[in-house]
């Protein structure tokens, strides 16, 4: 077969193609917006799939060349939402696209405990920085929800106490954060104290409080004070010979800061008479000589 007869064949299966699929000689554009349910536009939303793969723009535009007949599936993604639909699906594209979608914000979890380094819960801590600055339960235990993308420094404070770590500063954050945990040290050495009356107020001296350290004995005002250890636990008992008191005795348990007003009341026990004493009467001299007769 001549040249030239090549040549014609060749020029009509281009004029074919040229006619029937003239897209793909053209340079086509995806493109659309993400935005909440409520119009407000989502930055940095990434769109797999497309060549490049952009990001919306501050007004969560997004844009992308492709080829006439370009086939593929985008999937736009970002780690505080969630997006829908969840992907779109291009075949053989022949004119430009446009394409919208709905973000959903998602929000995280930062929690954690806080105890001594014996695994002693410390409750009433507060954690400065989160939401509502949470204070730890019974347990030491803290919860609390944040937005996504949420940044901040955190610190946990209770009078009498020092924590490690001292802060943890946060970025960002996209996902749940467990185990957020500090270990607290109070003072190496707290106080108890208290005053010991009657209950018109007047001081009772000479008490001797059994089971605190010493023990301690109040002093002419009724005062007394003791120094324990961090984390203590025992039972104090007020004694006095004739007197009861009320309450009887006060348990602790991990004191960890000073516990001031530990006060008692005393009362004056009556006086006991002897056995030997009950039902015996004086017999007069008249009643002796006339029993005699």
């Amino acid at each position: 077969m001549k040249a030239a007869t090549w040549l014609v064949i060749v020029t009509v299966l281009i004029a074919v193609l040229a006619s029937t699929r003239p897209a793909l000689a053209q340079q086509l554009q995806i493109s659309g917006s993400v935005r909440t349910a409520t119009g407000v536009p989502v930055s940095r939303v990434r769109m797999s799939g497309l060549p490049g793969e952009p990001t919306t723009d501050s007004n969560g535009f997004y844009a992308a060349k492709v080829r006439g007949g370009w086939s593929g599936r985008v999937t736009p993604a970002h780690p505080c939402y969630s997006i829908f639909p969840a992907s779109t699906a291009y075949a053989e594209i022949a004119e430009n696209q446009s394409t919208d979608y709905v973000a959903i914000a998602s929000a995280s979890t930062i929690s954690g405990y806080v105890r001594t380094s014996g695994g002693t819960a410390i409750p009433g801590v507060v954690i400065n920085g989160l939401p509502g600055a949470p204070t730890t339960d019974s347990f030491g235990f803290y919860s609390v929800t944040v937005a996504c993308g949420w940044s901040g420094t955190v610190t946990p404070s209770l009078a009498g106490y020092t924590f490690f770590p001292a802060f943890l500063p946060y970025s960002t954050v996209s996902a749940n954060q467990t185990n957020q945990n500090y270990t607290g040290a109070g003072a190496s050495q707290v106080t108890i104290s208290g005053y010991v009356t009657t209950l018109g107020g007047t001081a009772i001296p000479g008490v001797t409080i059994n089971g605190l350290p010493g023990p301690p004995m109040t002093d002419v005002s009724g005062f007394y004070s003791a120094k324990v250890s961090n984390d203590w636990s025992g039972m104090a008992t007020p004694t006095l010979a004739a007197y009861t008191f009320n309450p009887p005795a006060v348990t602790y348990m991990h004191v960890s800061a000073d516990a001031p007003n530990q006060n008692y009341v005393g009362t004056k026990s009556s006086p006991v008479l002897p056995t030997s004493a009950v039902g015996k009467q004086k017999v007069a001299p008249d009643e002796k000589s006339e029993s005699g007769k």
